[in-house]
């Protein structure tokens, strides 16, 4: 564990030059001050910012002022006292979550959507200023990251989470190369971004880095692993000095794996499509960090009420900056660990610990099954290298009479007895009562219909149809 200053990230925000938008620029020197301000300081802004988020919802949105039911708001407990906003709420109420009207100088800044992994994508309007809010935070994890504006920047993800070229989708083998770092480019001046799509061939991808020779990449945790498979004999050579994780759960044995292989740090955040970015991993300390000048995090139990530190729940984000369709506790179906508010960094935002999960893919799972699943993770985060040098997927499925499946990809064959060594392992360390395993090689591995790919499936896990 290690700790930072306020004079150290001033240093690093030194780095970032404004380009044209000095107000932008401005207001993230301001969130650097915020990150160290004392707790009755950050208790008082907070506690005036949900008032006056509560009291807009209460006048202006029809959904709030039957759900609210004027009920009165003084205190940061109250807020338990509000009912929570489901995702098939947001669904079903699209409509009443719009208010009549914008406070002045806010302006409508169009819809974004979530991706849809877990059922129907959810649209939520925004306005021009709550869009303005991700350029901002990205700017923050990118200081709190180390980053150098300056260095060149590698995104690999599915074409349509990409910017596009003169109109163009990127497309198999293609390579955009993009003058800046995205939206922070119109704000601060920045190096290269290079995009790739995730759907080319892992050795394609590990081709590209290595030509490309980029300072930073940002991917997918599954993807990040599946190229850590392929770079175990070190056949490529690159000077990628950190990588961000986004948008899926990394498990401990992908963080071991992937950091074996990079040789260099794992950054992640906590975000939503729907929403933006809600908290980054502070590298010192090891948790996330809410940027609570612009979300409001509870992690609560079964019954609502707010978890204990240690205790895992589910997370629920309340909206502090867009009146375009303010989302009030809204239940992001994800789980994670609730923490004291002390991180050993120094800064004071609030934070939590690991994000363990989406509730909907694991509530309906048999007894045992997460266990289960660890173990053979385990066992292949362990396995030799030269044992699993040819790996370059794998997919753990359980089917309907509970058994468990491991299914691989390689670029070869696949000794039979890396496959007995595997078994003889889970025979040697699965939990009692465990279900039957088996080991299969396949041709490829199937992703979502939105082009994500998920390492565990299971028959329990619900599709949802929409009604």
């Amino acid at each position: 564990m290690m700790q930072t200053s306020i004079e150290e990230q001033l240093e690093r925000q030194s780095l970032w030059k404004p380009s044209k938008a000095e107000q932008v620029a401005y207001r993230a020197r301001a969130l650097l001050a915020s990150e160290f301000q004392d707790a009755p300081q950050k208790q008082e802004g907070l506690l005036k910012a949900l008032t006056d988020v509560i009291n807009f919802c209460q006048h202006s949105t029809p959904y709030y002022e039957l759900a609210f039911n004027n009920k009165p708001f003084k205190k940061l407990e109250d807020l338990q006292e509000l009912p929570i906003l489901t995702k098939q709420l947001l669904i079903e109420q699209s409509e009443q979550l719009k208010p009549r009207y914008l406070p002045n100088g806010h302006k409508f800044g169009g819809i974004r959507q979530s991706s849809g992994t877990t059922g129907l994508p959810i649209k939520v309007a925004h306005t021009t200023f709550s869009n303005e809010v991700f350029t901002i935070l990205k700017q923050r994890e990118y200081r709190w990251f180390n980053y150098n504006p300056k260095k060149k920047l590698a995104v690999i993800r599915l074409p349509s989470q990409l910017p596009r070229m003169n109109g163009r989708e990127l497309g198999l083998k293609d390579s955009f190369k993009f003058s800046g770092w995205g939206a922070i480019s119109n704000h601060f001046k920045t190096g290269e971004m290079l995009t790739f799509s995730v759907l080319n061939d892992v050795e394609d991808q590990l081709r590209w880095l290595e030509e490309t020779q980029v300072d930073y990449l940002t991917a997918y945790a599954e993807s990040l692993e599946h190229l850590a498979f392929a770079k175990v004999n070190d056949t490529f050579s690159f000077k990628i000095q950190s990588l961000l994780s986004i948008s899926e759960m990394m498990t401990a044995d992908m963080h071991s794996r992937i950091s074996h292989a990079f040789n260099c740090p794992i950054q992640q955040n906590y975000g939503l499509n729907e929403l933006g970015v809600i908290a980054s991993k502070c590298p010192e300390g090891g948790r996330y960090h809410v940027h609570s000048e612009f979300y409001y995090v509870e992690i609560v139990n079964a019954e609502g009420a707010l978890c204990k530190a240690g205790e895992t729940g589910r997370v629920l984000v309340t909206s502090l900056s867009n009146p375009a369709m303010p989302l009030v506790r809204y239940d992001t179906d994800d789980l994670a660990v609730a923490t004291d508010q002390q991180c050993q960094c120094g800064r004071t935002l609030p934070c939590f610990g690991e994000v363990v999960g989406r509730y909907s893919r694991i509530a309906y799972l048999p007894e045992g099954t997460l266990g289960q699943v660890a173990v053979i993770r385990d066992i292949l985060s362990t396995l030799p290298v030269e044992q699993s040098s040819c790996l370059r997927r794998f997919q753990i499925h359980q089917d309907e009479s509970k058994d468990l499946e491991l299914r691989l990809t390689a670029i070869k064959k696949i000794d039979p007895m890396f496959i007995r060594q595997v078994a003889h392992r889970w025979h040697k360390l699965k939990p009692i009562n465990a279900a039957n395993f088996k080991v299969i090689q396949v041709e490829q591995l199937i992703a979502e219909k939105n082009g994500k790919f998920h390492d565990f499936t299971s028959y329990f896990i619900p599709v949802y149809t929409a009604p």
